[in-house]
C-alpha cells in the first residue's frame, strides 16, 4: 500500500518548515508519496493538484499548512478505520454522536481531509467554479456523503492524539505565525458570492467533478 500526502501551504514558509519537519520525525506506517502545492491562490485549484499528483496512491490524506502530524504510524488508524471519508472536527462543529472510535458531526473543518482511492474515483474532484475562497470543502464533503451515503462528517474520535491543527487548537507553543490572509469582512463576502455556486452543487445530483 502506498499513501499520498498533499500539502497546501499559501505564504507561510515558517508553517511548511514546521508541517515538513513534523512529517520527518512522524513517519507514517505506509510508504508514502508527498505532494506540496504552494503559494496557489485558489484552494480548490490548489487541492486539486494535489489530488491530481497523489491520484493512483491508495489513502490521500489533504493538509493544510496549519495542520500536521505529531505522532507516528498515524496513518493506520484512518486506514484500519473502514471509513472513506474522514475530517478534523472539535466540539464547535456540532457533535452527534459516537462509537468510541468515530465521531460524527454536524459540521466539518476544512484543515485537513483523508479519503479513499475508492472515493475519489467516484466523486473527482473540487468544483473549481467558486470565485473565492470558501465553501469549496465543504461541498467535496457533502459530495462524498452522497458518494458512500453517510449521514454526518466523520472524526476520529482520538484525532488529537495523532495531528495538531493550529487552526483549531491554537498556536500554542509552536512558535510559527499563523494569521489569515484575509479580513473577516472579505471572508464574509467571498461567502455571499460563493454561496449560490454552493446551494447548486449540494443540491444537484452530479457527484463526480472532472480536473478543470
Amino acid at each position: 500500500m502506498i499513501i499520498g500526502i498533499g500539502l497546501l501551504t499559501y505564504k507561510r514558509p515558517e508553517c511548511k518548515k514546521l508541517f515538513l519537519s513534523q512529517l520527518k520525525k512522524f513517519v507514517p506506517f505506509h510508504d508514502f508519496k508527498l505532494h506540496i502545492e504552494e503559494n496557489n491562490e485558489s484552494i480548490s485549484r490548489g487541492k486539486n493538484n494535489c489530488l491530481h499528483a497523489l491520484r493512483n496512491c491508495d489513502g490521500i490524506f489533504l493538509f493544510d499548512d496549519d495542520c500536521f502530524p505529531i505522532k507516528a504510524d498515524w496513518d493506520i488508524p484512518f486506514i484500519d478505520s473502514g471509513h472513506h471519508h474522514l475530517l478534523f472536527m472539535d466540539h464547535r462543529h456540532g457533535e452527534i454522536c459516537t462509537d468510541g472510535e468515530i465521531t460524527k458531526y454536524k459540521d466539518c473543518s476544512g484543515c485537513f481531509l483523508f479519503l479513499t482511492k475508492e472515493v475519489f474515483e467516484k466523486v473527482g474532484y473540487f468544483n473549481t467554479e467558486y470565485p473565492f475562497n470558501g465553501l469549496e470543502h465543504v461541498a467535496y464533503s457533502e459530495r462524498i456523503k452522497k458518494a458512500t451515503r453517510e449521514d454526518g462528517f466523520y472524526c476520529l474520535t482520538d484525532m488529537k492524539k495523532y495531528f495538531y491543527s493550529l487552526d483549531l487548537q491554537q498556536e500554542k507553543d509552536w512558535k510559527v505565525w499563523h494569521k489569515t490572509t484575509i479580513s473577516h469582512k472579505q471572508k464574509t463576502l467571498a461567502l455571499v458570492h460563493n454561496r449560490p455556486i454552493f446551494n447548486e452543487e449540494i443540491n444537484s445530483e452530479k457527484i463526480f467533478y472532472g480536473r478543470l
